[in-house]
């Protein structure tokens, strides 16, 4: 059976190779190119790539949806004296305390129950969209992910997260590489070994896309060589790929909708979630719908994206979880106060995937693949299609990507 290796680097730039001698080094021996992400959060790709599929076919988008019938969060409304609070840092402390404390719960559940920073008053409109891991058996329900595909192959895997700084590392994103190399070193054998490391997301959330930022990449890239070399030398023969999801820009403004959200049919004719570079809304009264774009068509920020837009972008859904509007704003922009952050993000990615600060990485190195047989441009999509080529397996028949190793002619 063939060994593969694939680390996902949250966050790694197409522009950051300049930094990554290791990277561009590897890059040279294999296939390196830019790969466009779809228009979404780092979850909402690795949903397409564990499953090669779009947002609209997993049926996976946002990490919260719209659903009053399901909501487990109803018993939290009688809290929502906490919106009434005048301070936004004292409100964004009690909601990160509130979280904090229900880890335990999370972990024992097996999935989140975050509440991030919805405000009290609504948070019963919403559920989120996933009540298990995505690693989870037939976490996708009828769409199978490639962690399935191992699973009935009996393909020995597994995947392994950076550890994660506690509260009080929080300012230290790149907490934690040397472990990372130590549990790495100290696995026992398995054909596929996929790890996920964030460390440049978070730097770049906390600390923006300045100069610092090449010592990061650097300490990533160092990391990855003990990686790469180690995992090379336990697993005989092994293929590689590396990829990131997105890369980052840098935040030149933060915009406030909070007239919108303290609108006094916000609740009752409309409801909005402020992600941090897009607001999602509902129509809950369709006759609110023209002044609600009215006053968003007012502001310099974005645009409302098209049906044809959505349908391009993979997210044309059928159902309305993920919001009957989508306001899109601009790569210089980023929404604070916004639902999910507790502090304001100094770059931002999920912009337009046109936008070319928000180009990833892919890369394959190793002798099983086929250099001679590789052309296009790879998408998200063709990342499980294509590692499923190389360890010689089929690809699910609903799989919508396909793999970039062309056949013999």
């Amino acid at each position: 059976m063939k060994n593969l290796i694939v680390i996902l680097v949250d966050a790694f730039r197409f522009d950051y190779l300049g930094d990554a001698p290791f990277l561009t080094s590897l890059g040279k021996e294999g296939w390196i190119s830019p790969l466009k992400p779809i228009l979404g959060y780092s979850d909402a790709i690795r949903a397409t790539v564990f499953t090669g599929t779009n947002p609209d076919v997993n049926n996976y988008w946002m990490s919260i949806r719209y659903s009053p019938e399901t909501s487990p969060f109803r018993s939290l409304k009688s809290m929502r004296f906490i919106d009434n609070i005048p301070s936004d840092f004292i409100k964004r402390g009690l909601r990160f305390t509130y979280d904090i404390a229900g880890k335990p719960a999370e972990k024992k559940r097996g999935y989140g129950l975050n509440t991030h920073v919805i405000p009290f008053k609504v948070i019963d409109k919403f559920d989120v969209v996933m009540r298990k891991s995505m690693l989870a058996p037939g976490a996708f329900g009828v769409i199978p992910s490639i962690f399935d595909v191992f699973r009935d192959n009996k393909v020995p895997f597994t995947y392994i997260t950076n550890p994660r700084p506690t509260p009080f590392h929080s300012l230290n994103a790149l907490y934690g590489t040397d472990k990372l190399v130590r549990t790495v070193a100290g696995l026992p054998d398995y054909n596929v070994v996929w790890i996920y490391m964030d460390y440049l997301d978070a730097y770049a959330h906390r600390h923006a896309v300045g100069p610092d930022m090449k010592d990061a990449v650097r300490e990533v890239d160092r990391t990855l060589e003990q990686i790469v070399t180690g995992l090379q030398k336990k697993m005989n023969d092994s293929s590689v790929i590396i990829f990131s999801d997105h890369g980052m820009a840098q935040t030149k403004e933060f915009i406030n909708f909070n007239e919108l959200t303290s609108h006094e049919d916000y609740g009752k004719e409309f409801l909005c979630f402020l992600d941090s570079t897009m607001v999602r809304i509902w129509y809950l009264n369709p006759k609110v719908q023209p002044e609600i774009r009215a006053y968003m068509n007012s502001k310099p920020y974005g645009h409302f994206l098209s049906q044809t837009e959505k349908l391009d972008l993979g997210i044309a859904f059928k159902n309305r979880f993920y919001g009957d509007d989508i306001y899109l704003i601009g790569s210089d922009y980023s929404i604070f106060p916004n639902y999910m952050s507790f502090i304001k993000p100094l770059a931002m990615h999920a912009y337009h995937p046109d936008i070319a600060s928000q180009a990833g990485i892919f890369l394959m190195a190793g002798k099983d693949i086929p250099l001679d047989r590789i052309s296009g441009l790879v998408r998200q999509k063709d990342i499980m299609p294509t590692a499923l080529e190389i360890m010689g397996l089929p690809a699910p028949t609903t799989c919508q990507g396909i793999s970039i190793i062309k056949a013999k002619k």
